[in-house]
């Protein structure tokens, strides 16, 4: 297992969710008598809730950042190679969000006057990199052999144990997202235009070639001329979704995931995706085989191929099946409850609620659902931790997830 930290600079954080209070009586505390009745004390009443890290899955890679799991120290015998639970990261960091990879993951932590980015796992082509920097931009690091690090490709690099970390330029304006596939990146600015950079023999660049680009372009089609506020890809395929909540696609479409703007099997460039009874797209998860949206009245819809959440006799569509808002916890008694957050790892979805509840469902790879077993879970499926849940990262057999604790 590696780890490394590269600084990034300094940055100002907004709350991304409202923050609730919660307070416990404590055992013997006396009410205090005042005008106008007795007042208790509660414990935790002025304390600020904390974020903690969890993670699951597959843990021999050292991608959940605990060393005895990988190397066993004297209180463990033997390496464990599957954490089937949520089991909570211990950070000196206060960590504002994650992302997985193959066998990795990176964390990001900030504070007033710097950001520092946190890596685990493998690192054989040097995907966590080994440097630190003071700047504030865009750096890539990682296995460059099309392009998907945005600089120029060099026959025959060796990319294990590499110091290169690249800092990408050329967009004119703030980088405000980034999202990485197999082979390809994308990258979304401020005033919601998407670049793109890699691998585009699916398509899925988006550039109107299926040739290799080693730096980052501007994506026309069908986005020309339209803000996007949202992108994500995971596999070849690759959607964005606008500002005023149309959804577009490109790049693989084997699994049908753009079957409504194409018959072919490839796209290479981005069109528009006409959803009928899907309301207004807020946000798209696109996984290897599969595709999740969510709509802003908190409903799912999946399409694709895989465990698509509905049962195991709906594995294939190719135009959107609303997930039941009851399997998400929608009830006469909680009427109002929505999603508000959708995710896809490789072959698994995943889905937060307003309540802070985590649901999953899909392929469970070497246990990366969380849910104490190994078996692939057909419905969503509500994972048990202790506090609300504000983010998900979904990798390919594991998992982390940013937890707000209730006190």
């Amino acid at each position: 297992m590696a780890l490394a930290c590269v600084r990034l600079g300094p940055r100002r954080l907004r709350p991304a969710l409202r923050l609730c209070a919660y307070a416990t009586l404590s055992r013997g505390s006396r009410p205090q008598e005042k005008s106008g009745g007795p007042v208790f004390q509660y414990v935790g009443e002025h304390r600020k809730p904390t974020h903690k890290v969890f993670v699951w899955g597959f843990s021999f890679t050292g991608a959940l950042g605990i060393p005895s799991f990988v190397v066993p120290d004297s209180g463990r015998k033997r390496p464990r190679k599957y954490q089937l639970t949520p089991y909570r990261l211990e950070t000196a960091e206060q960590i504002s969000s994650a992302a997985c990879g193959y066998g990795f993951t990176l964390m990001a932590s900030s504070s007033q006057d710097v950001t520092k980015l946190w890596g685990m796992g493998l690192n054989k082509d040097s995907q966590l990199g080994f440097q630190r920097t003071q700047h504030s931009r865009l750096f890539s690091m990682g296995n460059n052999a099309y392009g998907q690090c945005g600089r120029r490709i060099v026959d025959e690099e060796v990319y294990s144990g590499s110091h290169v970390i690249h800092r990408i330029e050329g967009f004119g304006s703030r980088l405000v997202q980034v999202a990485c596939g197999q082979d390809h990146s994308l990258f979304l600015t401020d005033t919601g235009k998407v670049f793109s950079c890699g691998w585009g023999a699916d398509g899925q660049t988006g550039l109107g070639h299926h040739d290799v680009s080693s730096c980052p372009v501007e994506l026309g089609g069908d986005l020309a001329g339209v803000e996007v506020q949202q992108i994500s890809t995971y596999g070849d395929c690759s959607l964005a979704v606008s500002r005023d909540g149309q959804l577009f696609g490109w790049g693989n479409s084997e699994y049908r995931q753009l079957a409504s703007a194409t018959e072919s099997t490839q796209m290479n460039s981005p069109r528009h995706l006409p959803l009928r009874g899907c309301g207004k797209v807020v946000q798209a998860a696109c996984g290897g085989t599969q595709v999740a949206v969510l709509n802003e009245k908190g409903e799912v819809f999946v399409w694709g191929y895989g465990i698509l959440g509905k049962g195991p006799k709906l594995s294939e569509s190719s135009t959107p099946e609303m997930i039941p808002p009851t399997l998400f916890g929608r009830s006469e008694f909680n009427p109002t409850v929505a999603v508000i957050t959708v995710r896809c790892g490789l072959s698994h979805f995943a889905a937060v609620t307003d309540g802070g509840e985590l649901f999953v469902w899909g392929k469970n790879v070497r246990g990366c659902l969380g849910i104490g077993k190994t078996d692939d879970q057909f419905f969503p499926w509500r994972v048990t931790v202790p506090g609300q849940v504000v983010d998900v990262a979904c990798g390919v057999d594991h998992m982390v997830a940013l937890v707000k604790s209730l006190l």
